[in-house]
């Protein structure tokens, strides 16, 4: 097996398309998330309180989350809004997430999970939400797609609503890396400065209103990752 390189796609699109299916081989049958030890507990509590410190949802609000997988950080929004919208690139953990919110979910509730296709958020109507999230997802595309999930935002979520995610930084340079073996599906990392992320939020017509960077040394000790965080507005 050739071991993983470094480069840039020649064809972002297409590379973008090519992560999406790989994604969905690594979702069936679940076993993406079988194969990952702190994904076992559905309900982990992994960066929900940043979450909520930087998005500071209401009971006003209905929150999006792309790539929401089994519903684990909308299971714990869920109490705070009036509803959640979830959409992911695979039917395998939108049906865990059905099963996970139908349970948490008062009656004057509203939640509605898509299956997207991935690369941008066409499957969404116009202002269904208020507020939105991506928690370790965009780290997983390339830089192009992220882009277009940004510029969608401007549709999606009303005017004045906020926006946050977070990408990963491993203090290398900007890169993409794949596994160019082809023989098993891998997970694909893409990693970001500050200034560049910043730079594609404001590109897609959002305004940056906070940047944070996140140490995970506990979580991954010895590997000098971090995570940056960022909070815009529509």
């Amino acid at each position: 097996m050739l071991a993983a390189r470094t480069e840039v796609p020649s064809d972002p699109i297409a590379e973008a398309r090519r992560v999406v299916e790989n994604w969905r081989k690594l979702h069936d049958g679940h076993r993406y998330f079988d194969d990952h030890a702190r994904y076992q507990d559905p309900l982990h509590d992994l960066g929900v309180e940043r979450v909520r410190n930087m998005l500071q949802p209401t009971e006003a609000d209905t929150v999006l989350e792309i790539g929401c997988g089994y519903g684990r950080l909308l299971y714990h929004l869920l109490p705070d809004v009036s509803g959640v919208v979830g959409i992911d690139l695979a039917p395998e953990p939108l049906k865990k997430a059905e099963e996970l919110l139908s349970a948490r979910k008062r009656e004057e509730q509203d939640v509605s999970l898509v299956l997207g296709d991935g690369i941008s958020l066409d499957a969404l109507d116009d202002g269904c939400a208020s507020a939105a999230v991506a928690f370790t997802v965009f780290q997983h595309m390339p830089k192009v797609a992220v882009g277009r999930y940004l510029s969608d935002l401007r549709r999606v979520v009303t005017p004045g609503g906020r926006v946050c995610f977070q990408v990963a930084d491993d203090g290398k340079p900007e890169h993409y890396e794949r596994d160019i073996s082809a023989d098993l599906p891998k997970e694909q990392a893409t990693r970001w400065s500050a200034s560049g992320i910043c730079s594609v939020v404001e590109a897609a017509g959002l305004t940056v209103q906070r940047v944070e960077r996140e140490c995970l040394e506990e979580t991954y000790p010895g590997r000098g990752i971090s995570w940056i965080w960022v909070l815009a507005t529509v």
